[in-house]
């Protein structure tokens, strides 16, 4: 689920209803790096996370009963899990080779839970359905913090960290 960029969710929702990261080393004297295994291990974790978050979202968006207020609410739910893994993604002391793009993919789970907070604010003052879909279309097409996490999954890959869902 990490490969399906906020963008793509957003627009898929939208068809339904008609952080700072650190940066650079984390590792200090009184903490070990993850292994390549146990980082792989927590990044999965972080994967079935926003599997769980993601499903929500898309029940509740499309749900017969799905008015800009619920949706509203559930985009500002997933946004929540969207900020709590970018912030456990910022506290992870990866392996060397990896604590670039963990710093990337952090602060691009927490742009995109900020992204997501407009977006539901956005959401629950539409004053109809088609206006709540036009602003979820619209956001699709510009989510930086999407393009953030796949340029740093992207990365994470072509380092070695293939099974990461």
């Amino acid at each position: 689920m990490f490969r399906a960029g906020m963008a793509a969710l957003m627009l898929a929702s939208a068809l339904a209803l008609a952080g700072c990261g650190s940066s650079g080393t984390t590792s200090s004297s009184s903490t070990t790096a993850l292994s390549q295994p146990a980082y792989q291990a927590k990044l999965r974790a972080e994967n079935a996370k926003v599997t769980v978050a993601t499903k929500a979202l898309q029940a509740a968006l499309r749900s017969g009963h799905a008015t800009p207020t619920s949706a509203g609410k559930a985009i500002n739910a997933y946004s929540g899990v969207q900020r709590q893994i970018g912030d456990e993604l910022a506290s992870l002391d990866p392996p060397a080779d990896a604590q670039t793009a963990n710093a990337d993919l952090a602060k691009g789970f927490q742009d995109s839970a900020d992204e997501s907070a407009q977006l539901a604010d956005q959401v629950a003052g539409a004053k109809s359905q088609a206006q709540a879909v036009a602003i979820l279309k619209k956001f699709g097409e510009s989510s930086a913090g999407g393009k953030e996490i796949d340029q740093a999954l992207t990365e994470l890959r072509k380092l070695g960290y293939k099974k990461l869902d």
